[in-house]
């Protein structure tokens, strides 16, 4: 019912890179989303950023810019690296979703 916000399901649908998501259940507060920050290196970087722990392809990341439109996002391959030689020189913004955990890190693309 869209005039009371009563019955149903809430869900979230999103399309990134051709490829449909979708999330059913509760919609989260912005007071339930906890972050952690993490430490990545090197840092400015030109060429990877190296990540404090091991990435399967069940975990997402998104790139963000600073004027925070999403740069570069997708899944990772398994390992601890990720490549950013096709960003353009900046300041970003990493944003890591591993299973119930959402981590960040702020870093320099140098070229």
């Amino acid at each position: 019912d869209w005039a009371s916000g009563e019955g149903g399901e809430w869900q979230n649908w999103w399309v990134d890179n051709g490829e449909l998501f979708m999330v059913s259940g509760e919609p989260l507060s912005l007071a339930e989303l906890e972050t952690e920050e993490i430490s990545i290196y090197p840092n400015p970087t030109s060429e990877f950023l190296n990540l404090p722990f091991e990435l399967t392809s069940r975990d997402r990341f998104q790139v963000f810019n600073v004027q925070g439109q999403v740069a570069k996002s997708g899944n990772f391959s398994k390992g601890s690296k990720m490549g950013v030689t096709d960003l353009p020189e900046g300041f970003y913004l990493l944003r890591i979703t591993k299973a119930d955990r959402i981590l960040t890190s702020r870093f320099v693309k140098t070229n």
